[in-house]
C-alpha cells in the first residue's frame, strides 16, 4: 500500500505547455508564433499520461546475512517488496516487472514469487551482486526492453560489502547501460556509529554512484526512494524516445 501510494504515475510524465491553441498562455516558445501571425499562438499544459513501455527490475541479495524471511528481518521485507512491484503489472499493463534473487550465483525471471525464492540452490549463500547482472543480461525480457529503449529501473537491495573484483564487473555493467535505463540501491541495516541518525552504504556509491545510494534501517523505509527513482526513470525515458 506504502509503494502504490507513493508511485503517482499520472504525474510521472512530465507536464509540459504545448504551443498550438487559440488561447491559453503566452510563453517564451510562443515568439515566432506571434511575429509570424500565427493565429494559435497560446500554450496549455498537456495532461498527463499513465506509463508506457518500462521495465522494473528488482534485484535483492538472498544471502544468508538478509536473514531467514520472516517479516520482521531484511529478507522477509524484501520479498514483501518483490510482491507490491509485482502487483504494478496489474494494474499498469505496460509495465513488466522482473525478479532478480541473488547470493552466490543468481536467478532472473518474470512472475517469480517469493515462495519459489527461498527454495532456490542459492539462497542464504554467499554475496556475488555481479551474479545478478550477469543473469539480467540474459534475459530475454530485458534483451528487448533494451532494443526498445524502454524505461528500465533498476532496484538493487543489499546489506553488504562487493570484492574488489565484484566490483570491478559491476562497474563494468552501469556504466553499459543506456539513457533511459536507471538503477538505485539500498543499503540496509548498517547504522553509522559516527552518525546515529544516519546509516552506512558500504561505498556501494562507488557502483551506482553517491545520488542514486542510500542507507536505511530497513527495506520498508526505501519505498519512497524506490517510488521517486521509478518515476524520474520513466519521465526521462519518455522524454527522450
Amino acid at each position: 500500500a506504502s509503494l502504490i501510494s507513493r508511485l503517482s504515475f499520472l504525474k510521472a510524465d512530465t507536464s509540459r505547455r504545448k504551443i498550438g491553441h487559440k488561447s491559453g498562455r503566452i510563453t517564451s516558445k510562443s515568439a515566432v508564433p506571434v511575429a509570424t501571425n500565427d493565429d494559435a499562438p497560446f500554450a496549455k499544459r498537456t495532461v498527463p499520461r499513465k506509463p508506457s513501455r518500462v521495465l522494473v527490475v528488482i534485484a535483492h541479495d538472498v544471502s544468508g546475512s538478509m536473514g531467514v524471511s520472516k517479516s520482521s528481518d531484511n529478507m522477509g521485507q524484501a520479498l514483501t517488496l518483490v510482491t507490491a512491484l509485482q502487483t504494478l503489472e496489474d494494474d499498469y499493463p505496460n509495465i513488466k516487472v522482473l525478479v532478480v534473487p541473488w547470493a552466490t550465483d543468481a536467478r532472473c525471471g518474470e512472475k517469480i514469487r517469493a515462495g519459489e525464492i527461498i527454495k532456490m540452490p542459492h539462497y542464504h549463500t554467499g554475496t556475488n551482486m555481479s551474479s545478478a547482472f550477469a543473469a539480467l543480461q540474459k534475459n530475454e525480457t530485458y534483451k528487448q526492453s533494451v532494443a526498445n529503449k524502454d524505461a528500465i529501473v533498476g532496484v538493487m537491495i543489499t546489506d553488504g560489502h562487493n570484492t574488489s573484483r565484484d566490483k570491478f564487473s559491476c562497474n563494468k555493467f552501469i556504466k553499459s547501460i543506456g539513457r533511459t535505463q536507471s538503477w538505485c540501491c539500498a543499503v540496509i541495516g548498517h547504522k553509522d556509529r559516527n552518525k546515529p541518525n544516519e546509516y552506512m552504504t558500504l561505498n556501494q556509491e562507488e557502483v551506482f554512484g553517491l545520488a542514486n545510494t542510500f542507507g536505511f534501517s530497513n527495506v520498508n523505509e526505501s519505498v519512497p526512494i524506490i517510488a521517486k527513482t521509478i518515476q524520474k526513470t520513466i519521465a526521462r525515458a519518455e522524454a527522450r524516445r
